[in-house]
């Protein structure tokens, strides 16, 4: 650290913030080495990532932070050099060792930094352990060397010659441990006996190490031998503290890396990133109060068109009228150009939430003895921010249920023909309005008949009803409170919490989940959810004089057919449009309290009060349609959700309401559920069957 210059806690604030991206960056490079090792690029950004963190971490005096970054740098450096080639156990080190240093930057945190993080200032985590393993992973290949060194008797000050020492071995690589430890030498706490292990970090011989140890004055026996990696760990005794730095200081430079030197010590606000570029760093609770203030401007414009509009046809036209006209129609052009910009801002790329999972399923397949190609695709696909952590645990438990559940042990993929190694993908893609979510699997798929068997055993339903329920249904059951196919639980899955969670929290969102699959061949879940759930324009219709909201980029065409068309059709109406039949529903059922009370037991009919014509507005949800019966249309506005709170559990089939011009709120129509109401799925074992209930079993379900 510079002297005279003061950590601040902005200062630490953008350290955590960098390394932290860093760290994320380097966790799934770390999980692509066992495939790309031999990608020369892939090896130098490691490398330069871990050389990165040890040097800013040096800088804030994060000592072991520093010293950890450190040995993963050697390990890198050993591939780079093709002095080291990886395999799993190498790889499950990296990451121990990535998530220490994740720890170390939360303990600096939590503790404000300075001392209370230094490897000097009583820090908690022990980063020891995680150095000797990145150790005990190379020096199979690297070579190491136990030295015991004694001095002389009458040596007047054996820490200085213990410390020359230690630095003529750091000549020949890194100092993995010593007794004493570097910092007890410092700190002129060591006696007559020296006891090291160093990996080296090129060939060399006993002979040669012993010779340049015996150079050091009053040295009056050194015993060097090659060993496994920590053995003169345990021999040295359990005193050894954190493991030191190459060259006793924590600005020392990685041998053969001279393109990306740290900063000097006087330079340390620039070592912490401060430099001028064209993005910058936005705090979380700043952008939502930007979109809090966007969104009430979008209200007051267009309360503000409404007064002229009631002004306009309360009063004969006037020269006041027409000015207020033009500010109106004016602001209204700001106004949808602000909000336009502010979502632009609030869309952010998935790939910040995809980056997390490569490392999670290699996990949970080396845990679960499987063998596993994981793909992404889509990572660029843009979601609002709001929703990006809302969509992420569903993706956790799906990504765990394909693994866990869906792809098979290797030798039972051999016994059925298939590669031993199974394949899991993750995708997503745009689709109008929407953002869907695709977890996809080639495992065993899901059986109906073990689905339902599964079930009755549980008391999820009785053995006559499942008997009854299509292949379809059945596999529907799998979104059930407690629903499990494992007899036992384990780390992955069996503990009969997973999808009926996954579903509810996607439902919150006003998304859906489908499931597609095929006995022996795999499983796809698919979750569909808004873009955004802040501004977007709405086309306004009215039923049983409550306002409706369409969003727009749903609606596909109005059009006007005569009642005696709509016919019925299982368990819900429809019309032939254009040779096409397309499910309807009437918004009035909806509206009728009275009949359609959200959450009751009202079918997707056509009230008797119609009579004529039908005014219909054609809406579509992925590459299906639905016509929506409405009174009378009201026009185009920009809306802003606004959540229903604790009414909307009982408000299947909106996304919330939206406040208009003139202070009414209009429910916001959510057009997958109206599309599952028309086609009579919301109800799957219908209001009274044994084993479900309405509420229970209101999911969309396609196979």
């Amino acid at each position: 650290m510079a002297e005279g210059y003061t950590l601040g806690p902005e200062d630490i604030k953008l350290f955590l913030e960098e390394t932290l991206d860093q760290l994320e960056v380097l966790e799934e490079e770390i999980v692509r080495l066992e495939g790309e090792w031999h990608d020369p690029r892939l090896l130098q950004d490691m490398f330069r990532i871990a050389h990165t963190v040890k040097g800013s971490s040096a800088t804030v005096g994060h000592a072991r932070m520093s010293t950890l970054a450190h040995a993963m740098e050697d390990v890198f450096a050993a591939m780079r050099d093709d002095r080291l080639s990886p395999d799993r156990e190498l790889v499950n080190v990296l990451l121990d060792a990535l998530d220490g240093l994740r720890d170390l930057a939360a303990e600096f945190d939590t503790s404000g930094g300075g001392d209370g993080a230094s490897a000097e200032g009583g820090g908690k985590i022990d980063i020891e352990p995680l150095v000797v393993r990145l150790l005990k992973a190379t020096t199979a290949q690297a070579g190491a060397y136990e030295v015991r060194v004694r001095f002389a008797d009458d040596t007047v000050m054996p820490p200085v010659r213990a410390l020359q020492v230690v630095q003529a071995l750091e000549e020949f690589g890194t100092i993995a441990e010593s007794r004493p430890s570097l910092e007890e030498i410092k700190a002129e706490k060591a006696g007559l006996d020296l006891v090291a292990v160093v990996a080296m970090a090129s060939p060399a011989g006993e002979a040669a190490v012993a010779e340049k140890v015996r150079q050091v004055s009053d040295v009056v026996g050194v015993d060097v031998r090659p060993t496994g990696a920590g053995a003169g760990a345990e021999e040295a005794g359990a005193g050894a503290g954190a493991a030191p730095q190459p060259g006793g200081t924590q600005e020392a430079e990685s041998a053969g890396d001279d393109s990306d030197q740290e900063a000097p010590p006087d330079h340390a606000p620039k070592v912490l990133g401060r430099s001028q570029g064209e993005t910058i760093r936005v705090g979380i609770e700043a952008f939502d109060r930007l979109v809090r203030i966007v969104s009430e401007l979008a209200i007051d414009e267009g309360r503000l068109v409404e007064v002229q509009r009631r002004l306009a046809a309360a009063e004969a036209r006037s020269e006041h009228i027409e000015d207020l006209e033009q500010v109106a129609a004016h602001m209204n052009r700001l106004t949808t150009e602000l909000q336009e910009e502010v979502m632009k801002a609030r869309m952010t790329p998935l790939v910040n939430l995809f980056k997390r999972f490569p490392r999670m399923v290699r996990d949970i397949a080396t845990s679960s003895g499987k063998q596993v190609e994981f793909v992404v695709e889509g990572e660029d696909t843009e979601l609002d921010r709001a929703l990006i952590e809302e969509v992420a645990d569903p993706i956790i438990h799906l990504l765990r249920n394909a693994v866990g559940h869906g792809i098979e042990l290797p030798d039972e993929r051999t016994r059925r023909g298939k590669p031993e190694k199974g394949r899991v993908r993750l995708a997503a893609r745009h689709v109008e309005d929407r953002v869907v979510i695709a977890v996809e699997d080639d495992g065993g798929g899901i059986d109906p008949a073990r689905v339902c068997a599964s079930a009755v055993r549980k008391g999820i339903i009785t053995e006559e009803a499942a008997a009854a329920l299509s292949d379809d249904d059945a596999i529907g059951l799998i979104f059930q409170p407690g629903f499990s196919t494992m007899n036992q639980a384990n780390d992955v899955s069996g503990r009969g919490v997973g999808l009926d969670i996954v579903r509810t929290n996607v439902e919150k969102l006003g998304g859906t989940i489908r499931v597609r699959t095929s006995v022996g061949k795999g499983a796809t879940f698919a979750l569909s959810v808004p873009l955004t759930l802040a501004v977007f324009r709405a086309l306004l219709v009215e039923s049983c004089g409550q306002e409706f909201a369409v969003p727009l980029s749903s609606v596909v065409e109005v059009t006007r057919v005569p009642l005696s068309e709509v016919r019925p059709v299982g368990q819900g109406h429809a019309i032939v449009l254009r040779g096409k039949v397309l499910p309807v529903f009437d918004l009035r059922v909806f509206a009728d309290t009275g009949n359609g009370t959200p959450g009751g037991a009202a079918t997707a009919g056509v009230t008797a009060a119609r009579v004529g014509r039908a005014l219909v507005v054609v809406a579509r949800y992925e590459d299906m349609r639905v016509g929506i019966i409405v009174d009378s249309l009201l026009g185009e506005q920009e809306i802003v959700i606004k959540s229903l709170g604790r009414l909307a559990r009982w408000a299947r089939g909106v996304l919330g309401g939206a406040i208009l011009g003139d202070g009414r709120v209009a429910l916001i129509l959510d057009v997958a559920r109206v599309l599952e109401r028309a086609m009579g799925r919301s109800h799957v074992f219908g209001s009274g069957s044994e084993g479900g209930n309405g509420d229970r079993s209101d999911y969309q379900l396609q196979c």
